[in-house]
């Protein structure tokens, strides 16, 4: 018998992230939402990063190995591929999560049915963890039209850091994955 599928995937491409895989695991794993698969896709990796990966032992982690290093899109979409949440994120090997941003976002979602997609504010840190710079579009929460997205993207270029980005399962599943042509749609 299959498990319930959990509300929300979390996805995580890896390729010779070792320096900050357990950290970033971490993040998603004291999130306050529960409700939660971690897909992991490792594209290959040659610098221990598969023996930190195999030293998890939750089971809401689910790890697979590419045969051969696919890049970062094809990970991702094969990411993409095997998730069974509602709502789907993404974490680099190399972010932390807010303790409550998949609680946060996937209520935004819950609350409003016809929204595809929720982001939001995120800090730069180095690699000792602290804040070099902040990055915040809107003061409080904005639902916005197509064409506002456009005139915010046309002003002020990327308004959204990917690893703070959830998507519905509908969006992905009407449109389709990552544009392997186009390598920072997923970056």
């Amino acid at each position: 018998m299959s498990k319930a599928a959990p509300k929300i995937t979390v996805y995580m491409p890896v390729y010779n992230g070792a320096r900050y895989l357990e950290a970033a695991i971490n993040s998603v794993l004291a999130q306050t939402c529960q409700d939660f698969e971690l897909i992991i896709g490792n594209d290959g990796s040659t610098d221990g990063s598969e023996e930190i990966l195999n030293g998890f032992k939750d089971p809401r982690i689910s790890l697979f190995n590419n045969p051969s290093n696919l890049g970062l899109v094809p990970n991702t979409n094969a990411c993409i591929a095997r998730a069974r949440g509602n709502y789907i994120s993404c974490l680099h090997q190399d972010d932390l999560y807010a303790p409550d941003i998949l609680e946060k976002e996937s209520n935004i979602l819950d609350q409003y049915p016809n929204v595809g997609l929720v982001f939001s504010a995120y800090n730069e840190i180095d690699s000792l963890g602290n804040k070099l710079w902040g990055r915040k579009i809107f003061e409080g929460d904005r639902i916005l039209s197509v064409p506002e997205m456009f005139r915010i993207l046309a002003s002020k270029g990327t308004v959204a850091q990917w690893c703070t980005v959830m998507v519905r399962r509908d969006v992905y599943d009407a449109l389709g994955r990552h544009d392997e042509l186009l390598p920072y749609t997923s970056a």
